[in-house]
């Protein structure tokens, strides 16, 4: 088994806020003899998590590679000074700083571009207990079987070879059969497409600007503003990305007492009818005026890394860490979980028991 140390301060990193905060739906907390830790299959290796007050320790308990430790300084993007970020949203914004104070550590992760599209495809009107359950049933039926750890199965996430391999209607069957609802259609025709482009399309946005890359995720299906926004601040290198959901406005109006305003436009974008031709970009964005004007409104106040930022306050907002309850009161796994899954396509309700595995 691989071992080893990130030398990383809380203050840099929390475990239990960034790998439970809605950016990753895989992350299991468990505990053991050693303590509390985190674990998750990631790019063919089953890898264990653990936080000191300055240190990750890390092992990888199924798989083979060296290059784990460089793995995961690109996934939790450790080359960022999050604490240098802190003090300069703290100066420019007096509620960040308060609210901050009991948040330290919230970083966003760098993830793999495909997991990240899929996943966010899967959030549409959903939280995140049920998104969990459904990206564990892409893994468990059509990723790669990687071992057992501690009485607990784990499947890497399904490449886009391995989801191609299953005709589109029967995609869009077997995921409504396992309670993906209208959901379903959105993953198996996103498969689709992307099957038919350039194998690094995906990869390939991370060097386009921020304006080209959410205008390329939109062409997909289920993805509007919100999931193209979210896949470019969780994968696309596009930090001052901020999306736009329920809680965010709820904090915009409630904290900044921002407004939607009947003159909000849409800012026009000039791309190059080449770059239009080469990603097969749609004509527009369906980001509405209210939405384009909240997420230019943080943009404007935090700055480049605003999606960073804006993390924060909403990791802050959730029920999960709403009284600051860290994990570490919460039971860990110990047994493999079912739950409820409520099919809320408009043509029809249906409940699926689904087993969560890893």
């Amino acid at each position: 088994m691989l071992k080893g140390v990130l030398k990383v301060s809380s203050r840099e990193l929390r475990l239990d806020t960034t790998l439970k905060c809605g950016q990753s739906f895989r992350w299991i907390r468990f505990e053991d003899a050693e303590g509390p830790g985190y674990r998750c299959a990631l790019r063919g290796r089953v890898i264990s998590l653990r936080q000191s007050e300055d240190t990750i320790r890390w092992s990888q308990e199924v798989g083979i590679g060296d290059d784990t430790e460089d793995l995961l300084r690109d996934y939790l993007n450790l080359q960022v000074d999050l604490h240098s970020l802190y003090k300069e949203w703290s100066a420019r914004d007096a509620h960040f700083s308060k609210v901050s104070e009991s948040f330290l550590g919230v970083r966003m992760l760098r993830q793999d571009p495909l997991e990240n599209l899929l996943c966010f495809i899967c959030s549409s009107n959903n939280n995140i207990a049920r998104i969990t359950l459904m990206v564990s049933t892409l893994c468990s039926r059509y990723g790669t079987f990687l071992g057992d750890v501690a009485g607990h199965s784990y499947h890497d996430f399904p490449s886009l070879e391995q989801l191609s391999t299953v005709d589109t209607s029967t995609l869009d069957r077997e995921l409504r059969e396992h309670g993906f609802g209208y959901r379903a259609k959105y993953i198996a025709g996103t498969v689709e497409l992307l099957a038919s482009l350039s194998p690094d399309y995906l990869q390939g946005l991370r060097n386009e600007s921020f304006e080209v890359a959410r205008l390329a995720l939109q062409r997909f299906a289920g993805v509007g503003p919100k999931v193209a926004d979210c896949v470019c601040l969780m994968s696309l290198d596009k930090h001052v990305a901020v999306p736009v959901d329920t809680h965010v406005q709820q904090i915009a109006e409630r904290d900044y007492r921002w407004r939607a305003k009947k003159r909000d436009v849409v800012d026009a974008v000039e791309i190059s009818q080449d770059k239009i031709d080469l990603l097969g970009l749609p004509p527009k964005s369906k980001a509405s005026p209210a939405y384009e004007s909240c997420s230019r409104f943080f943009r404007d106040k935090w700055g480049d890394y605003a999606g960073w930022a804006h993390s924060v306050l909403f990791t802050a907002d959730l029920r999960a860490f709403r009284d600051v309850k860290r994990e570490e009161d919460e039971p860990p796994l110990t047994t493999p979980m079912t739950h409820e899954i409520i099919d809320e396509s408009p043509t029809k309700r249906r409940r699926t028991t689904v087993k969560l595995e890893a």
